[in-house]
């Protein structure tokens, strides 16, 4: 069920604080800097870093030039990144919730709000369905680009699952909660409503 306002017989039981709140933050950063580092560690296994560079004869060559093309092009790939997870965030607030979603920035954190207040699965769902299709997304573009492409869009992509990992934690302490809770996406935090 969706709600434009909250019900009578429901009142505010918790806030749910990924970024800021104690011990949430301390958990979700510390797995989000191991994912990101296995993910790496991985990928590394089987592609090598070198595979970045311009080969010529075979051979890879760490150039200045071809060093900063580089690094401006994970910066686009980052900029590129960001719009998506905004826009699909924006789509399925719209979709799920079916007001207008409300876009921010706080600090280096951008987020995407509703006014909307959801069941649990329908919440599920908002949190889920923008990180599998990024993650999609991106592993396409890991398979059929260049190989010397592979490692820009790969650090984007291994970003991506450091954060799903966030998603999945706020998973659980959704799934924590009763099952007639009501919640409501205010892009910072989570707002956690139970009957009285």
């Amino acid at each position: 069920m969706t709600y434009t306002s909250l019900p009578s017989e429901y009142t505010s039981h918790t806030v749910i604080n990924l970024r800021k709140g104690k011990p949430h933050a301390a958990w979700v950063y510390t797995l989000n800097l191991l994912i990101f580092a296995a993910a790496v560690f991985l990928a590394s296994r089987h592609i090598p870093f070198l595979s970045m560079f311009e080969a010529i004869d075979g051979n890879y060559v760490l150039t200045v030039p071809r060093l900063l093309l580089n690094l401006v092009m994970v910066a686009f790939t980052l900029l590129f990144y960001a719009i998506g997870q905004l826009f699909f965030k924006g789509l399925f607030c719209k979709l799920l919730g079916g007001d207008t979603p409300k876009f921010g920035i706080k600090g280096w954190y951008y987020y995407v709000g509703s006014h909307a207040y959801l069941c649990k699965g329908k919440y599920i769902l908002l949190v889920l369905l923008p990180e599998l299709v990024l993650f999609a997304l991106l592993t396409l573009l890991c398979l059929l680009l260049p190989l010397q492409f592979f490692w820009i869009v790969f650090f984007v992509e291994a970003l991506h699952i450091a954060r799903f990992s966030a998603s999945l934690y706020l998973i659980v302490l959704v799934l924590a909660q009763p099952r007639d809770s009501l919640f409501r996406n205010m892009g910072t935090l989570t707002m956690v409503y139970n009957k009285k």
